[in-house]
């Protein structure tokens, strides 16, 4: 539920209401059960992959996008550095915080990436080994916080596609516990290709999957699945809006599989 206040000055807010299972909600602190805010930190990552933006590369004219990125990288930053103070003095219960490192990492199973890895000192007991698994979750955010400054960096100097300024976001705001959307201007074509992107990284880096069977099934999820049908409510014609040149011009991991576009030009 969303409700939209104003201030004094005419500014305004969004106040959005989540329902909580019990379990979860049981856990929270007496002052957000009772009612407190929680104010949201906002950081939006722009990255162009259409015809549109190759153009826009050619002719120079990103400028808006560098500055959205660069200004969001300050903001990520900010709260990374928040979060660090957080979790190295929580005020939690120890109970509670020793589980919310778990599974926030998407490396490979097998690096390191799992509590069951973390501490290996048997002398140090749970204890040492939560601070251990805390120890590297911290050093990890670090980590991809300079590769995410990196790849915008590296956007701007040489004026390309740059994935990893969309993979490496998703993975730091994961490893943030923060909640996200990748959305395109429709929500639609683009948005398909980036979401089912995503899982299929998901599945094959934390899960397990073999790197072929991630990609044949990110294209079943884009032919059979839940985006397919959310394009089919906006498309009659049941094809993504991307024609030849379109497809030519999106990477290679975002393009509509064979025989699921050419469903007029997009805008």
């Amino acid at each position: 539920m969303v409700h939209l206040s104003r201030a004094a000055d005419g500014t305004g807010h969004f106040v959005l209401e989540i329902w909580l299972p019990s379990d979860v909600w049981s856990e929270l602190p007496e002052n957000l059960k009772n009612g407190k805010e929680v104010r949201c930190v906002i950081a939006l990552i722009s990255l162009g992959i259409n015809a549109q933006q190759s153009v826009a590369y050619a002719v120079g004219a990103t400028e808006l996008q560098e500055i959205i990125n660069c200004e969001s990288i300050s903001v990520l930053r900010r709260y990374a550095k928040a979060y660090r103070q957080l979790r190295s003095n929580p005020p939690f219960p120890s109970s509670a915080n020793s589980n919310v490192d778990r599974g926030i990492d998407d490396r490979p199973r097998g690096s390191g990436s799992d509590d069951s890895s973390c501490g290996n000192d048997a002398g140090g007991g749970a204890n040492g080994r939560e601070n251990e698994c805390l120890l590297q979750s911290l050093r990890r955010i670090e980590e991809l916080l300079a590769s995410v400054e990196h790849a915008v960096v590296q956007n701007v100097l040489h004026n390309d596609k740059n994935l990893d300024v969309i993979i490496l976001s998703e993975r730091l705001v994961r490893l943030l516990r923060g909640g996200r959307i990748t959305s395109c201007k429709s929500g639609k074509d683009r948005t398909s290709m980036a979401v089912t992107a995503e899982h299929a990284r998901i599945l094959h880096e934390a899960h397990g999957l073999p790197e072929a069977e991630a990609a044949e099934l990110m294209d079943e999820m884009r032919a059979s699945g839940v985006r397919w049908l959310n394009m089919r409510k906006n498309m009659p014609s049941g094809h993504y809006a991307f024609n030849w040149f379109q497809q030519r011009l999106l990477p290679s991991g975002y393009r509509a599989p064979k025989g699921t576009w050419g469903g007029g030009t997009q805008t």
